[in-house]
């Protein structure tokens, strides 16, 4: 597996770029490396990290972007909405409720800390947009982007982003804007994770493909579940102890009921030896539209919350049941169990046998869910939760 590249921000002061040539290699460096990882291919991957040395010494260091001639170069091609569900200001003024004001640039004094946590600043003046610490290039670039997009109708602030999955636990002093946390974290602010403002078109469009493959009546009464091996270092000692495994080996004891699977090996030093070590773990990689066939998607947290796939569970014809967990994301809490999704924890098999013998209830909280989606969850309606959180979030540090 390729392993992923990191390009620090000088922190010597704050950077910006005009230069929409840079823009663009950072990206096609990004997707470089992507394919890289994906293809574990060498010649790939020494490729891309020539192409890092080439910017580095070059002195093209600037992964992060403040010019009013990119307003429009964003991955959102939906207007700013300026009416919202009123959910979502109920949702910010909770998550903002306990958070205290604090110099979020003092944070910039520690690298160590900065790189450890995977910290961003950025600063947001005169509607452009500053830059300084860790960055990530596949999670900074749509958090920049959204930014960039967003600072033409947002007042002068500061705030500072973590690029990792969580960070319960980890209370550094100031607010800190994250993707998904423990509610207990009351100076850790939710925002909408780097996949969904990166924008999930594509992802859209697979599940339309998949919705209208396979309607309710033609899909398969088994539980579908593909996913990376995340949550935490795995060694074939541990394997079986994270709670991604032991769905696996529920699957593997019942296939009548149910289908899972790794499809990577990311977090481990020795891939090879746990593959051969639990062959029947894994699978090739399965598109949605093929996993639509089941009727019952089921959603496992890795790291922290499962991004992607209960974003596009929940726009699916499928039947979502999401193991229950203290991690909750931007949208979370309007989520409604038994109404949107059938929680679980380790019943999964009592829960399926319900779903399968309460066929038409488990097929209108499919629908149900869909419904919400469509209706709060839209590339129109993530960008505006960001836009509302930020002119709130501004007023308490003001």
């Amino acid at each position: 597996m390729g392993k992923k590249l990191h390009i620090p921000i000088p922190r010597n002061k704050f950077t910006k770029s005009t230069d929409l040539f840079g823009q663009k290699c950072i990206f096609y460096l990004a997707n470089l490396q992507k394919l890289a990882a994906i293809s574990k291919c060498i010649f790939i991957l020494k490729i891309s990290r020539a192409f890092v040395n080439l910017f580095l010494g070059s002195g093209i260091k600037r992964v992060i972007f403040a010019s009013q001639k990119l307003y429009n170069w964003t991955p959102f091609h939906v207007p700013l909405e300026k009416t919202s569900p009123h959910w979502m200001q109920e949702q910010i003024t909770a998550d903002l409720s306990q958070v205290q004001k604090g110099k979020v640039s003092s944070i910039l004094t520690n690298p160590a800390l900065v790189k450890q946590h995977k910290l961003m600043h950025y600063r947001i003046q005169n509607h452009r947009v500053f830059a300084k610490g860790y960055t990530e290039i596949q999670r900074a670039y749509p958090i920049t982007n959204a930014l960039i997009f967003l600072a033409k109708e947002l007042p002068d602030m500061e705030l500072v982003v973590s690029f990792h999955d969580h960070l319960d636990g980890v209370d550094l002093g100031i607010p800190i804007f994250v993707f998904a946390k423990d509610p207990s974290q009351a100076s850790h602010i939710l925002m909408p994770d780097f996949e969904a403002l990166k924008g999930y078109r594509h992802i859209h469009q697979k599940v339309r493909e998949g919705n209208a493959r396979y309607p309710w009546e033609k899909k398969e009464s088994k539980c579908m579940w593909r996913g990376g091996m995340t949550g935490g270092d795995f060694t074939p000692e541990n394997f079986l102890d994270f709670p991604r495994s032991q769905v696996i080996t529920t699957s593997l004891a019942s296939p009548d009921w149910f289908d899972a699977r790794f499809t990577d090996s990311a977090q481990c030093e020795n891939p090879e030896q746990i593959q051969k070590k639990f062959p029947a773990y894994f699978d090739p990689f399965l598109s949605i539209p093929d996993q639509l066939k089941q009727k019952y998607q089921l959603v496992v947290d890795g790291n922290s919350c499962a991004y992607s796939k209960i974003y596009w569970g929940l726009f699916s014809n499928s039947l979502v049941i999401k193991q229950d967990s203290p991690n909750i994301q931007w949208y979370y809490p309007i989520l409604k169990p038994y109404e949107h999704y059938l929680p679980v924890s380790n019943n999964l098999l009592n829960i399926l046998q319900w779903a399968k013998e309460h066929d038409e209830e488990a097929r209108v909280i499919a629908e149900k869910s869909q419904q919400f989606a469509e209706e709060n969850l839209s590339s129109s309606k993530i960008i505006q939760y960001f836009y509302l959180l930020l002119k709130e979030y501004q007023k308490i540090m003001s």
